[in-house]
């Protein structure tokens, strides 16, 4: 039983650290074959090499994307351990932006997680959308499910039976067989790992308790571990790992038994030394992103923070940073300890246990070596001393962290990066600290012409903010406790400007539209149009801190089923909108499969006309507009969330988009 509850967050955040270091230390070389990785780095990586391999450190993966995302699941059903298999899946829908977001997208029963997604996109359920029955054995046992799975371990920790469960449930959405045991062992070593009197061989014997004896996952640890004894190299073992459970016996995309085995070989040769672990399963190669990760997390929690820091010092290059893009940007822009903090609410309601201890300002530096993704940008330095931000800077220095993901240039990866902003004109960032003087806050902008700047000044309306920080005015050694934001949001798209389009596409919206285009040549005025040829399409901005929230419009339908407005999106399948069917104007809850009408009355649209409309959400009371009409509904199922444009097989037009939104950053989410 775990009983250290002060030190859950650090543990948690220790997990996730081991977790983001083995994804970017193995990104760069996925796919790569041993003998490729020893002939250019030598007998054993040691280090980061996205820099020698020429693409960036960070970046957004479906490593990261699915762990942070689909642990959500125990939090949105509001039933934590007691969620329903079926569940699962409905999360992967609300957050999965087709072709988009977190998973790799490689087609029907190439990508296993995309075939899954597809099973769950024709209405078959979990777990029968990731079962052999439905998909085949090869499919089925790819290794999806190990990949994101190490969060179900962090919500139960010390309680593998628990962990393994959970991790069951999640896995079958995609995986069956022993894919799902890979996973269960995964997520088992990482719950086991969070009591700190056992070591790797204890760990290891807890992971593979949870399973089978006689399943093929078992008789791997049975063998490697045994190699590992006998041969005292970790090269002779991976030969015999190659030629019993090799991809030439093992195939499809990427199939689990191959890196399952490796990565059993890098605990085992490891022990205790995270070092060693990385060192030893990245060089072995195959898919090196994901077992790096698995080992990672286990790995971190088994040495500790300090074991992360020697001899190589694997957390000052990303700083904490990770990327997190789903359909649902809160989080898309976020750090390790913040989603520690967030996975640690889940472990703690599971437990029972009662809230963490409350903390000053929405990013704290009371987790040891945290620094929430500032980074140098040129010059300085950036550290954690004893819970305090530390920055040390010349003249001119900056100091930034991104609030919305940048456009990154990841040759290796085919990943998207849709996101909304953290933060928006009207927010204020409250800083605690000492020597602030030396320092002025800075934000860098997208003004609406698509220009870049670095300003101090307060953004304008139709600013959209990238990142946040601190200039030097002087070299000085500045310290900071905790950085909080408050104030009302204030944005505009298109105001003021009849004859242009209402807002550049990309920049801080979240859209699964099939197309954008603008005026149409008898329009005499500049309009944005948004087209979905199958199924609800969204353009949406905004956050979950987004509480009470009002959204004003021109808007128009040229033709099509369904469209109108949405207040409070928190994914694609919760969220209320205002739509306009075939003559009728109705406000309606989408929670799912519960698609409830609210409020409803006539009202036609005519064709390509402009009317002024307005939706918004203050407390529990719904409130419509559109030319004289009001309608109105009372509903508490959805408290917050943001805002934007819907479309079921239609093309609509849009233009002065405005929101006025009450805001709290206070709230955990």
């Amino acid at each position: 039983m775990f009983t250290d509850w002060k030190r859950y967050e650090e543990k948690v955040y220790t997990a996730l650290l081991g977790k983001v270091a083995g994804v970017y230390f193995g990104r760069p070389i996925e796919g790569r074959s041993k003998a490729w990785i020893q002939e250019k780095f030598g007998p054993i990586l040691d280090h980061y090499c996205a820099d020698e391999m020429g693409v960036p450190l960070i970046v957004t993966d479906d490593d990261i994307s699915g762990t942070f995302t689909f642990v959500r699941a125990l939090a949105d059903s509001g039933l934590y351990a007691q969620t329903p298999d079926r569940f699962f899946g409905d999360t992967w829908l609300n957050y999965l932006l087709e072709k988009q977001t977190i998973l790799w997208w490689g087609g029907m029963c190439f990508s296993t997680e995309h075939t899954a997604y597809l099973r769950l996109k024709n209405g078959i359920h979990s777990p029968a959308s990731g079962s052999i029955t439905m998909n085949g054995q090869t499919v089925a046992e790819q290794i999806g499910a190990q990949i994101f799975i190490d969060a179900f371990g962090m919500v139960a920790p010390c309680n593998v039976k628990l962990a393994a469960e959970l991790a069951a449930k999640a896995a079958r959405v995609s995986h069956d067989g022993e894919a799902v045991y890979a996973a269960q062992v995964v997520a088992a070593m990482v719950s086991a790992a969070f009591d700190d009197t056992l070591n790797m061989e204890q760990v290891l014997d807890q992971g593979v308790s949870v399973i089978p004896e006689d399943c093929l996952v078992a008789q791997i640890h049975r063998d490697v571990r045994a190699w590992a004894k006998e041969d005292g190299d970790w090269n002779r073992t991976f030969d015999r790992i190659n030629e019993k459970y090799g991809y030439h016996k093992y195939g499809g995309g990427c199939h689990v038994v191959p890196n399952h085995a490796v990565m059993v070989m890098a605990w085992a040769y490891a022990g205790n030394d995270f070092h060693k672990a990385m060192q030893i399963v990245n060089t072995a190669g195959w898919d090196t992103d994901c077992n790096a990760a698995n080992v990672g997390s286990v790995s971190a929690l088994v040495a500790g923070l300090d074991g992360m820091k020697a001899p190589y010092d694997y957390l000052t290059p990303f700083a904490d940073r990770v990327y997190v893009p789903t359909a649902e940007g809160t989080f898309s822009t976020s750090d390790v300890a913040c989603e520690a903090y967030r996975i640690a609410a889940i472990g703690r309601k599971i437990a029972g246990v009662g809230p963490a201890e409350k903390q000053p300002g929405f990013w704290h530096f009371t987790l040891p070596g945290s620094v929430h993704g500032f980074m140098a940008e040129q010059g300085g330095r950036v550290w954690n001393e004893n819970g305090t931000l530390m920055l040390e800077g010349k003249a001119g220095d900056t100091f930034m962290r991104p609030v919305l993901i940048p456009v990154i240039k990841q040759t290796t990866s085919n990943y998207g990066f849709p996101s909304t902003p953290l933060i928006y004109p009207g927010v204020k960032v409250l800083v605690d600290g000492d020597g602030l003087d030396a320092v002025e806050l800075v934000r860098q902008v997208v003004h609406a012409d698509n220009r870049e700047e670095l300003i101090t000044a307060e953004p304008d309306e139709k600013d959209v903010i990238r990142a946040i920080g601190f200039r030097f005015r002087k070299d000085a050694t500045v310290k900071i406790r905790s950085i909080d934001f408050a104030g009302n949001v204030r944005f505009a798209a298109g105001k003021d400007c009849p004859e242009c389009d209402d807002w550049n596409f990309g920049n801080g919206w979240i859209n699964s539209m099939d197309n954008q285009i603008g005026s149409f040549s008898n329009d005499g005025i500049g309009l944005n149009h948004m087209v979905r040829n199958e199924g609800m399409g969204v353009f949406v901005i905004g956050n979950r801190y987004w509480k009470d929230s009002t959204m004003r419009c021109k808007f128009n339908i040229h033709g099509g089923d369904n469209c109108g407005l949405i207040v409070r999106y928190q994914g694609q399948k919760r969220f209320y909108a205002l739509e306009f069917e075939h003559g009728i104007a109705k406000i309606v809850r989408h929670y799912y499969d519960d698609v409830t009408v609210l409020a409803e009355a006539p009202f036609t649209f005519v064709p390509d006309q402009l009317y002024p409309v307005s939706f918004s959400a203050v407390g529990s009371r719904l409130t419509a507009t559109v030319d004289g009409l009001e309608l109105t509904a009372e509903d508490k199922t959805i408290r917050d969330g943001g805002c934007g444009y819907h479309a079921t097989l239609a093309l609509c037009g849009t233009r002065e988009t405005e929101f006025e939104v009450k805001i709290c950053y206070s709230e955990s989410i």
